[in-house]
């Protein structure tokens, strides 16, 4: 009977045992998964069904200081009343030019006002291509290194130059607070008397512009920096000046496939963040005057569907004449998102431009679904470059 009763406690002890191992291993599947780190697209899936109708609106939207700033005259130092309108609008981001930036200390309070008074983390960028594009290299208080034109970096063909130029911008716009460049220029100069590109471009061929911005694309993004190639689907040979007024290209769909395009599908192959469309008519690819930012053919098929480009599609500044002198403000930016632009910059007025989406997402102009696409853009990127956390 004894004999009868150790095996019992014995038999008894090794099932209590594996039930606890059981619990032990359930427990720890449990915790594995609620443990489990989100992934990018779970973490924008939540912070977008989180945001209101009116804060995606918001988002879309990218100005310079001065569109938040009612008191006039070029923004250098953030104020109360900046705060205000920022939390009126719940803007997407900001662009600073030559005239917002005075010295470093200055401009990093500016950016570090910006910043703090966003609910949702803002891009900040500047145009910081080198050469005579340079907000910041070309003002000597700001002490960075003077980079030469690109056109000279594409004739020596020095990849190693051009990676090195990405990473030495990065760095300096980086320590100011900045965490998008708009650039490399991706433009191919087929036109040599093109002066509104001309030496910003790498030059006129385009496997060679193609390997170059790619180098400035992985130099900026070395430093954590969001990239803009601009302009699609290529500047290099319009005619007119797009920030005077009309501009326009005759090629056709397949010339621009087989050359213009060509280094902006390379650097996009190589992870580039973000594209530019140009203010620019392109009568043999849409049939008629359209600028191709307000091209859903140019922007959405060419661009995002043909090119597989899953960032975010940035418009040209829409305050330029090519949208001002042919279009209202409001009906200009709903075009564009229509059309599949994700972030529209520097509209002519604010407001309007901003209550004008509003309305047509609210009456079915614009779809959710679009607005929707365009903010998880959005805030995909900034998570990838660590600006949202």
């Amino acid at each position: 009977m004894k004999t009868f009763i150790r095996l019992f406690s014995v038999l008894l002890s090794i099932m209590l045992f594996c039930t606890g191992c059981g619990v032990s291993k359930e427990n720890s599947k449990s915790d594995t998964v609620e443990n489990k780190e989100p992934t990018v697209d779970e973490k924008v899936e939540k912070i977008v069904n989180n945001m209101t109708l009116e804060e995606k609106v918001g988002q879309i939207f990218m100005v310079a200081p001065e569109a938040v700033d009612k008191d006039g005259g070029s923004t250098t130092v953030f104020t109360e009343n900046i705060e205000k309108e920022i939390e009126k609008y719940n803007l997407g981001g900001y662009i600073l030019f030559a005239s917002n930036i005075e010295n470093p200390t200055q401009t990093q309070e500016l950016i570090n006002g910006l910043k703090k008074s966003s609910k949702i983390q803002p891009f900040v960028g500047v145009d910081e291509e080198g050469g005579r594009v340079a907000r910041i290299g070309k003002n000597s208080a700001m002490g960075v290194e003077k980079i030469e034109p690109m056109a000279q970096v594409g004739k020596s063909q020095n990849y190693e130059r051009a990676n090195e130029i990405g990473t030495t911008i990065g760095k300096y716009i980086k320590n100011l607070g900045f965490n998008l460049d708009f650039a490399p220029d991706t433009d191919v100069l087929t036109d040599s008397n093109n002066t509104e590109i001309g030496d910003r471009s790498f030059g006129n061929d385009p496997e060679v512009v193609g390997k170059m911005a790619t180098e400035v694309v992985k130099g900026l993004q070395s430093e954590n920096i969001s990239t803009v190639l601009k302009h699609f689907p290529g500047h290099g040979g319009s005619i007119g000046n797009s920030h005077q007024g009309f501009s326009l290209s005759n090629r056709t769909e397949e010339e621009l496939k087989k050359c213009e395009i060509v280094p902006f599908k390379t650097a996009i192959e190589n992870g580039a963040d973000c594209v530019m469309v140009a203010h620019m008519s392109l009568p043999n690819v849409t049939g008629d005057n359209i600028t191709a930012t307000l091209s859903k053919k140019v922007v959405t098929d060419m661009l995002k569907t043909e090119l597989n480009f899953k960032g975010v599609v940035f418009s040209d500044s829409m305050s330029m004449g090519a949208i001002t002198e042919n279009y209202g403000t409001g009906d200009a930016c709903v075009k564009a998102v229509e059309a599949g632009i994700d972030m529209v910059l520097m509209p002519e007025n604010l407001d309007e431009a901003y209550n004008a989406v509003l309305e047509a997402v609210k009456n079915g102009k614009i779809s959710q679904e679009r607005l929707d696409d365009a903010v998880s853009r959005i805030i995909k990127a900034k998570i990838q470059r660590g600006i949202i956390k």
